[in-house]
């Protein structure tokens, strides 16, 4: 009789010592001098010789196996052969390895550079199957506008923020993810945006003017009367002299000839057939950040109905280098 015991219910851990034990029994009433046994599979091949058995005695031999650890999991057939004589006993007995998942190794490499930081995060997997373990790591709103992953992360939001991955890793191999914080781009655009507000300070005009309605009179539903008022201000450092100031109001309105006591009266009004009227007001100087306001009143040979525009106002004068300045206002949309 031939018994083949394999633990476990033939489910083997390739990390773990396996014991297999061949149960036999001398049925005759003879002794056996010399027996063997061969076990044998696809891994396993071991063999014992030289055992004697007395009649109808059993005993049991026992096998110690040790398998590669990193042995993939297969189904397998162990067969135990027993000789005797010219004569052999065989038994077979279907085994399996088994998977196991150990915890991914980690190994992080950080390179740093200007604003710039890159990790190499290796994940190695010990295991003899194919691990998809999730691996994360902390981030927050602000520092994710300027994050890249290769591969790509996964966005998890569990009382923090979190990147995520996880990687189908192959038994005995690894994959590698790249992270990369880049502050670059925002210096740049800090650096633009500061180069940009040095230089309109540095090289805006410092003269401003701004062009106002001040009261408006309605007539059959449409605009027949209105005041206009013209703010120009120093707001430079130095006093300015010489301004002129220029403003055009189309052909259907006319100006108002008669000014109001306190208002800087123009030096000169002309009237085009395809510029319309064009009034010019002069000033001598102003001084730093003084203000000046000119108002004059306009009206409309027809009454004014729905959306319409005032051409911007302008001014004139001589910069620090002697070079002439334009500014021109706003354009005015009245309804």
């Amino acid at each position: 009789i031939v018994i083949l015991d394999i633990p476990n219910e033939g489910k083997i851990d390739p990390r773990q010592r396996q014991v297999i034990k061949v149960d036999i029994k001398n049925k005759n009433l003879l002794n056996i001098a010399d027996l063997s046994i061969k076990l044998k599979s696809a891994l396993i091949d071991e063999q014992k010789s030289g055992i004697s058995l007395e009649p109808l005695q059993r005993k049991i031999e026992e096998f110690t196996i040790v398998l590669d650890s990193l042995q993939a999991p297969i189904e397998d057939t162990l067969t135990a052969t027993v000789y005797v004589q010219n004569k052999s006993f065989t038994v077979n007995k279907k085994y399996q390895i088994i998977g196991y998942i150990d915890p991914l190794q980690k190994e992080i490499k950080t390179e740093k550079g200007f604003l710039r930081t890159k990790q190499l995060i290796t994940l190695t997997n010990p295991s003899n199957t194919e691990s998809e373990e999730a691996y994360k790591i902390k981030t927050n709103p602000f520092q994710r506008l300027f994050v890249s992953s290769k591969p790509r992360a996964t966005i998890i939001k569990d009382k923090a923020l979190y990147l995520e991955w996880s990687p189908k890793v192959p038994a005995q191999s690894f994959v590698v993810i790249e992270v990369t914080i880049n502050y670059l781009p925002l210096f740049l655009i800090l650096l633009l945006v500061t180069i940009g507000l040095i230089s309109y300070y540095i090289f805006r005009s410092p003269l401003l003017i701004i062009k106002n309605v001040k009261d408006i009179k309605k007539k059959h539903d449409g605009i027949s009367e209105l005041s206009l008022m013209l703010t120009i201000k120093n707001r430079g450092k130095k006093s300015i002299s010489n301004i002129k100031v220029t403003d055009k109001i189309p052909n259907i309105i006319k100006i108002e000839r008669e000014f109001k006591i306190g208002t800087i009266h123009p030096s000169k009004v002309t009237t085009h057939e395809g510029r319309g009227t064009i009034i010019v007001w002069d000033i001598d100087s102003l001084e730093e950040m003084e203000e000046r306001i000119i108002t004059y009143r306009i009206k409309s040979k027809l009454s004014i109905v729905g959306r319409f525009a005032l051409p911007p106002a302008s001014i004139k004068f001589k910069g620090p280098k002697g070079r002439t300045i334009v500014v021109h206002s706003n354009v005015l949309s009245l309804k």
